[in-house]
C-alpha cells in the first residue's frame, strides 16, 4: 500500500523503532533483512524477525514484532498523560483525538523516553499497560517526556508540571534541544484546540521565542499561530486577528528586522531567513517589502539575467507581482514561457497568480 499514512506513519515508527534498538541494531537488522529476502517477496513480520535477531546478538531481548503491530494494526496514535507526583512519575495512555472519542479499546506499547531537570540522561521505558508508574530515584522540578520527538505520540503534562516548564523556557529556554522546544509548542496548542489545555498557557509557553533563534521552533510556533490568524481573518472577530499580529511582531519583529537579502548560513539558517522575511511582509513591515520590490525590479531591469538569493525568488516574485502592474506581470510571464525548469515554472505560476488584477487571474485559471 502506497498512501500518506504508510510514508508518513510508517517513516514515524521505523524512526521510533531506530532510537529504541540503537543506532547498530537497527541498521544491522535491516542489512540482514535486505540480504535474506533479496530478489523475493518480503512481509512486515519478516522485518520485525530480523531486527529482533539482531538486537538477540547484542543479548536484548525485544519482542519487536509485539511492539510494533499496536502501531501497524491500530489507527492514530497516542497521548500520554504525565504527572510528577514527588518521586512517582505516573503515565496514562489514550488515543489522541481533537474531538471527543471512546479510545479504551486502543492499547500501544510505548517506548517512552525522558530526561528531568535534574539530569540531561535520556531515560527510555517501555509502556504496555493503560496506567504505568515510574521511580525516580531523587525529587525533580520537571521531566521532558519524548526526547526530540523520537516517539510516534503526543504528551500532556500536569498543570504544574507545565508550569514549571514553562517557568523553565523564560530562564533558560536552550536547556531543551530544538526539537524538544518545537514539540513542547507543537503538543501545547494541539491540547488547548483539544480543549484539554488552556490557550492562555500555550501563549505563555511561546513567550521563549522572543529569544529563540533555531529554525525548528520559531517555525512551528508560527505554523500554529498562522491557523489561528487564518481562522479569525475570515471571521467577524477582525480585533482577534489585530492581537495575533501584533503579538507576532512583538514576539519576532526585532529578529525579522535583523534579517539581510542575500545567500549565505546554513540550509536551517536560510529557512529561518525566507520564513522571517515572509512574516515581515505579511505583517506590513515597510523595509521587507520596500527591499523585496528593489531586488524585483533590479532584477527586472538586467532581463533576469543576475542571481537573486536563491531561498528568496519566490518571495521576490510574489511581491514584484503582488505591488506591481501590467509591466511587472507580463516580464514575469515571458520568464514563465521561456524557462524549461519545471521547479521554476512552478515558482513563476505561484507569483502571476498574486496579481490584484481579476482578469488576469482568470487567464491563470485559463
Amino acid at each position: 500500500m502506497f498512501d500518506v499514512v504508510s510514508y508518513c506513519k510508517g517513516a514515524s515508527i521505523l524512526r521510533m523503532l531506530h532510537n529504541y534498538l540503537t543506532e547498530d541494531v537497527f541498521t544491522q537488522g535491516i542489512r540482514d533483512y535486505l540480504k535474506q529476502h533479496s530478489y523475493k517477496n518480503a512481509q512486515q513480520d519478516d522485518l520485525w524477525e530480523a531486527l529482533e535477531k539482531s538486537a538477540l546478538k547484542e543479548e536484548r531481548k525485544v519482542e519487536v514484532k509485539a511492539i510494533m503491530d499496536t502501531w501497524t494494526t491500530q489507527k492514530g496514535y497516542p497521548l500520554v498523560s504525565v504527572k510528577v507526583d514527588g518521586r512517582k512519575l505516573k503515565l496514562h495512555q489514550d488515543i489522541f483525538s481533537l474531538y471527543p472519542e471512546n479510545g479504551k479499546s486502543f492499547l500501544w506499547q510505548i517506548p517512552f523516553t525522558f530526561y528531568t531537570s535534574n539530569s540531561p540522561s535520556v531515560i527510555t521505558h517501555l509502556m504496555r499497560k493503560r496506567e504505568e508508574t515510574i521511580d525516580l530515584h531523587h525529587d525533580v522540578a520537571w521531566i521532558k517526556a519524548n526526547v526530540n520527538s523520537t516517539g510516534f505520540y503526543r504528551v500532556s503534562y500536569d498543570p504544574h508540571t507545565l508550569h514549571v516548564i514553562i517557568r523553565q523556557l523564560q530562564e533558560s529556554h536552550t536547556v531543551f534541544s530544538k526539537a524538544d522546544r518545537a514539540s513542547l509548542i507543537d503538543d501545547t496548542f494541539h491540547l488547548a484546540s483539544q480543549g484539554s489545555v488552556q490557550f492562555s498557557d500555550a501563549f505563555a509557553l511561546c513567550l521563549f521565542v522572543k529569544e529563540e533563534r533555531e529554525y525548528l521552533p520559531i517555525r512551528m510556533f508560527m505554523a500554529h499561530i498562522g491557523k489561528m490568524m487564518s481562522k479569525f481573518s475570515f471571521s467577524r472577530q477582525r480585533c482577534a486577528l489585530g492581537l495575533l499580529k501584533d503579538h507576532l511582531w512583538t514576539l519576532l519583529g526585532g529578529l525579522i528586522q535583523a534579517q539581510h537579502w542575500e545567500e549565505g548560513g546554513s540550509l536551517s539558517q536560510q529557512k529561518l531567513r525566507t520564513l522571517l522575511l515572509a512574516t515581515g511582509i505579511g505583517l506590513h513591515s515597510p523595509s521587507s517589502r520596500q527591499r523585496a520590490q528593489e531586488l524585483f525590479h533590479h532584477w527586472m531591469a538586467a532581463d533576469g539575467k543576475i542571481q537573486l538569493p536563491r531561498m528568496l525568488r519566490g518571495l521576490i516574485f510574489r511581491m514584484g507581482i503582488r505591488r506591481g502592474g501590467h509591466r511587472e506581470w507580463m516580464f514575469l510571464l515571458q520568464q514563465y514561457l521561456r524557462t524549461v525548469s519545471s521547479s521554476d515554472k512552478v515558482l513563476l505560476l505561484s507569483a502571476l497568480s498574486r496579481t490584484r488584477n481579476p482578469n488576469k487571474r482568470k487567464w491563470q485559471v485559463l
